[in-house]
């Protein structure tokens, strides 16, 4: 076992400790789940509802990369202790995670194509030596490392998917594009929270973006 595999298995053990611990506090709040891809403003957005007093965490490890390479859902403590949850580590399991908590509020966060493909080049340029995320981008984008066919029809059918899931419950699903300069009113609105005196959104890692 590697130093990081060892990392991250030790610090899987101490979330179910926490857990059992917690017990079921927490689950019952109603969570806000943010369904855009990494580099479309997810950090930005994880901040923003943070500063709405919603405690948010960005890219939470819920999951678990199998032998086959595929994921599992390992959700409990993370829904304990928080109640926003943003990146594709959510992403990947919106559909399962929408039956565990109906009463759930989905943002999906986009950005224009090019401009989204020219940022995952850089970001995506070289493969994560951490197994867990090197697993989930090659699961969630068909490649570990930036390929513009795989990466494109990864948006396109992602975008696809998430309108056609939700046509029969728009009220549940708000689209907002952070990178054209778009303020926070929608989203107060869409979650029936006070506007905030500044109602621009964090702009964060606008150079060298993590989501």
């Amino acid at each position: 076992m590697s130093a990081t595999d060892s990392t991250s298995f030790a610090q899987r053990v101490r979330n179910r400790i926490q857990y059992q611990l917690l017990g079921d506090r927490g689950l019952d709040r109603r969570k806000v789940i943010c369904l855009g891809l990494s580099r479309t403003g997810t950090s930005s957005l994880s901040v923003a509802l943070a500063n709405l007093g919603i405690p948010t965490v960005h890219f939470p490890p819920i999951y678990k990369v199998e032998t086959d390479g595929s994921l599992s859902l390992d959700w409990k403590w993370w829904f304990g202790m928080y109640d926003g949850f943003t990146d594709i580590s959510v992403v990947h399991f919106f559909r399962e995670l929408d039956s565990l908590f109906p009463q759930t509020k989905y943002i999906l966060t986009k950005r224009e194509l090019s401009s989204w493909l020219r940022s995952c080049s850089v970001h995506f340029a070289e493969p994560s030596k951490d197994p867990d995320i090197f697993g989930i981008r090659k699961n969630f984008y068909g490649s570990a490392t930036y390929d513009e066919s795989r990466f494109t029809e990864t948006y396109e059918n992602h975008h696809r998917t998430v309108i056609d899931y939700f046509a029969d419950r728009q009220d549940d699903l708000l689209e907002v594009d952070i990178c054209k300069g778009e303020t926070m009113a929608r989203l107060c609105d869409f979650l029936k929270l006070p506007h905030p005196a500044d109602l621009a959104y964090p702009h964060l890692n606008a150079q060298k973006k993590k989501a």
